[in-house]
């Protein structure tokens, strides 16, 4: 782990070390510097020894003071913006202490053993001069893979003004880089960060035997942050096996006695839902109202239950969704429930970061997948979880992707897979006639059962039923009238709505049984509105095929022609 390298360095270097660690966000400078704070806290015997280096340092470089072993060093935006979420011990050791924002110069910098900034606050202090004094001897840069390689040469250039000052780069390429919005900077290599391209040379590349030169790198394995089944799943997915997962079992198992976990030995849970992907108003970001709900559910019950007799702290869980509107939208159902301290954000803004709680709500359903598909976005939602990762998602969507499908599978080998389970009859029966039920529940899960590419599935109960009490969108149809519409127990709000293929909306089509005397019946009613009622029906279904493309005329017009054949016939 970083903190304890950096620890590390500053327990073996020469009395006049100093330490800048540094990365592009405020999130993993927050996470490495709480890291570092609470182990001086707990450690009497370090404490001691480094305030007996930084007088032995004082002695040589008449700069350093005992008690300042570390600074947080947030930026004036930071501070306007707030730092509520910041742990108090953090706070207690940063240039905001108290409710003002403190300007510290360079000069007083140099009291300090261990500097924590992001690269741009990094950026503003070279601007001051800060790499006149060349007093720092190492410069750790975290999340280099996050960050472009302008962005990571900040925190070196300027620094690294002498040959005995130490460059480390820690991160991980296999997890989200850097945001890049320009199409044709991409296209030039500026997405590509540093560490991406350090590790294409030569002297870090692996030989046949996957063996590298150890004096210039270190590819870490162990992982100590999660639950063995929960690495087990992105090391699979991404690392080709090569982890190896050493967390002690006291700091994973939290969820172990859970009672809605079917499997404690497995503990991930994939709660199937089936809501409807909405754009939010004047926004090209998209919500699903569905899945909060089901995730409110969640929340709830880990607070009202607790986890075998212990109760859940606010600050024990973290919700991710990808996409801004839906992060809103949790972040205001959480506060409208009292839960002012859960942590909301992006994907984005948890890397680098790690919860014993994670939920995340993958947002897209009966629509394509757009940036879900990235594994390097997935990854970084699997990973962050310690003891127990809650995903809610459409797996009649998610199946198409083949991590999601894997994901899924796992869950229900191991009876972690949740779902309303329906009646395979009524389910039937529906379709048939159609017109005449209704309080029937939209559940098209058989479209997934699909144990026939999968027999080793068979041996494995998956079915393990979800609570009553998550809300389930319920589907009727109004007698004669051929129009659908969206009603809803007691608990749930509207989450799904009619469609019409001239709407714009995302349809899904599904063939529809009619007997005999239904064609018949059809055939005296005159040809071309039986056509257009079919039609209008299909698409007020909602069902998807394909690809999940909005129907074109020319579709509507061949769906029309082959109706009116089989019409004839």
């Amino acid at each position: 782990m970083l903190w304890h390298l950096i620890l590390c360095s500053d327990h073996q270097a020469p009395p006049r070390s100093r330490i800048l660690v540094t990365a592009g966000s405020n999130s993993a400078c927050d996470t490495i510097a709480l890291l570092i704070c609470e182990f001086f806290a707990v450690n009497v015997r370090l404490r001691a020894h480094i305030a007996k280096r930084s007088m032995e340092s004082r002695l040589v470089t008449m700069d350093v003071k005992p008690t300042h072993q570390l600074i947080r060093l947030f930026s004036r935006s930071s501070y306007g913006k707030g730092l509520k979420s910041v742990n108090p011990l953090l706070r207690k050791h940063s240039n905001c202490p108290g409710k003002t924002f403190e300007t510290i110069d360079v000069d007083d910098l140099r009291q300090y053993g261990i500097i924590v900034a992001t690269l741009c606050t990094v950026g503003r202090l070279i601007t001051d001069n800060l790499g006149k004094f060349n007093f720092f001897t190492h410069v750790f840069v975290d999340e280099a893979g996050a960050s472009t390689e302008p962005e990571s040469l900040i925190g070196i250039m300027g620094i690294k003004q002498q040959a005995d000052c130490h460059v480390i780069l820690s991160g991980d390429h296999k997890q989200l880089g850097a945001v890049i919005k320009s199409d044709r900077a991409a296209s030039l290599g500026l997405g590509n960060s540093l560490m991406e391209r350090l590790l294409r040379s030569p002297c870090y590349a692996l030989d046949g035997n996957g063996n590298y030169d150890h004096t210039i790198q270190t590819r870490l394995r162990r992982n100590y942050r999660s639950h063995p089944q929960i690495v087990r799943l992105y090391n699979e997915l991404y690392y080709n096996n090569e982890l190896l997962a050493d967390a002690q079992p006291a700091d994973v198992n939290m969820a172990a006695k859970w009672s809605l976990l079917q499997n404690g030995d497995f503990p991930i849970i994939f709660q199937a839902t089936h809501g409807v992907t909405e754009r939010e108003q004047h926004s090209t970001s998209t919500i699903n109202t569905l899945e909060v709900k089901v995730l409110k559910w969640y929340v709830q019950r880990l607070f009202l239950n607790g986890i075998k007799g212990a109760c859940v702290q606010q600050k024990d869980i973290g919700i991710i969704a990808p996409y801004a509107a839906q992060v809103r939208l949790l972040k205001e159902s959480m506060i409208k429930l009292g839960y002012h301290d859960i942590e909301v954000g992006c994907v984005e803004a948890y890397q680098g970061r790690e919860k014993p709680i994670i939920l995340v709500s993958l947002v897209r359903s009966f629509f394509n997948l757009g940036f879900l598909r990235n594994p390097r976005r997935l990854n970084v939602m699997l990973s962050r979880a310690k003891s127990l990762l809650i995903i809610i998602g459409n797996p009649v969507t998610l199946r198409h992707h083949r991590d999601f499908k894997f994901i899924i599978n796992e869950c229900k080998k191991h009876g972690n897979y949740l779902y309303k389970k329906k009646d395979v009859d009524l389910w039937q029966k529906r379709l048939l006639n159609y017109e005449e039920l209704s309080d029937v529940e939209d559940e098209s899960e058989s479209e997934f059962d699909d144990n026939e590419e999968e027999p080793e599935l068979k041996e494995h109960p998956w079915c393990a039923k979800m609570p009553d009490d998550i809300p389930v969108t319920v589907t009727t149809i109004e007698k004669g009238s051929g129009s659908m519409g969206a009603a809803e127990d007691d608990s749930s709000s509207e989450c799904s709505s009619s469609s019409s293929i001239s709407s714009g909306t995302h349809t899904l089509f599904k063939s529809m049984c009619c007997s005999t005397q239904q064609h018949q019946e059809n055939i005296a009613d005159c040809g071309f509105e039986v056509i257009y009622r079919y039609v209008s029906q299909l698409a007020q279904l909602g069902v998807y095929v394909g690809h999940y493309k909005t129907l074109s005329s020319v579709t509507i017009i061949v769906i029309c022609l082959c109706m009116f054949l089989i019409i004839c016939n």
